[in-house]
């Protein structure tokens, strides 16, 4: 899979930036059924977990 920007997730809780343990490219991210409801993820920096919705990831 050839992937030129990565997803990412902002911490609800820190703020910091952070990759997504989720890739895909854009082209698959757009459809309507990419991703499940919500994901729970710790974030990498504060160690705190979080749900996120599909709104919460953003390429970069």
């Amino acid at each position: 899979m050839n992937i030129s920007e990565e997803l990412h997730l902002i911490c609800k809780s820190c703020g910091k930036r952070f990759p997504s343990p989720v890739q895909m490219p854009r082209e698959a991210f757009d459809k309507p059924a990419a991703m499940p409801g919500t994901n729970s993820y710790a974030c990498p920096h504060c160690g705190v977990p979080h749900h996120y919705a599909k709104a919460d990831y953003f390429f970069a």
